[in-house]
């Protein structure tokens, strides 16, 4: 877990060169490139602050330098380790971000993915919810009063992103062809159903958590990867 440094701070102005040039020793030029492509200061540190949190963490597992890291894409856009050679050929990620806080899952061996929202964000969590979300989810929700339902949105909506970022279909699968089954607790396991011909949700399950009280992080892994066995650590980025 990153906490990402905000525009709402009263350095971040000081600060923005010092973060701008430290990720850069790390990032390829097409990814700078693609840095700077973005209108604002606050999304150009968002983007190379996680960038190059990736490449740091990731480089640390694997013993590589960090600007030696190249990636691909899949069919749908699910990022993965290009030519890891005989580094770690089966390590795997996922990032999300939201706001100030970005999550980052990584596993040895086995295929995730997470997501992370900010449970503060202001939304239409019925209307928005007929798009994505099952007959039966909807039915909780609208039981359910103001504050309630936006955060029991966020569990149903992070936790159908998890599935589809782990599986690496995205939104090429319809959200509502994905049931959530949500942890008895914000901290315990869930699970998942599915009707899609492309995602056995039974392969999957759900580990659910809460950060800084504010953001909803959802995990879908491998339903043999039990809780005790995942391990959560918080970084704050170093400008120098």
């Amino acid at each position: 877990m990153l906490r990402i440094p905000s525009d709402a701070d009263p350095q971040f102005d000081s600060l923005r060169d010092g973060i701008l040039g430290q990720a850069a020793k790390v990032m390829p030029a097409e990814e700078i490139a693609q840095r700077d492509r973005f209108k604002f200061d606050a999304d150009r540190v968002r983007f190379a602050v996680c960038r190059s949190a990736v490449r740091r963490l990731l480089a640390g597992y694997l013993g590589a330098a960090p600007e030696s890291l190249a990636f691909r894409q899949g069919e749908f856009g699910k990022p993965f380790l290009a030519d890891p050679g005989n580094m770690s050929p089966s390590l795997q990620f996922n990032l999300s971000h939201s706001r100030r806080f970005a999550v980052l899952a990584v596993s040895l061996d086995q295929e995730l993915g997470i997501d992370v929202e900010s449970r503060e964000r202001e939304v239409d969590a019925l209307q928005l919810g007929k798009r994505v979300f099952t007959t039966d989810e909807l039915g909780i929700l609208t039981r359910l009063d103001n504050e309630a339902c936006r955060h029991t949105f966020f569990q149903y909506w992070t936790a159908k992103e998890a599935i589809l970022k782990a599986t690496g279909h995205g939104l090429s699968v319809d959200p509502r062809e994905i049931e959530v089954a949500l942890p008895v607790s914000g901290t315990g396991r869930g699970g998942f159903s599915s009707t899609s011909q492309r995602v056995r949700g039974a392969d999957w399950a759900l580990q659910a958590f809460i950060a800084e009280d504010e953001y909803q992080i959802s995990l879908a892994v491998c339903p043999s990867i039990k809780r005790d066995a995942i391990s959560l650590r918080y970084f704050d980025f170093k400008a120098s």
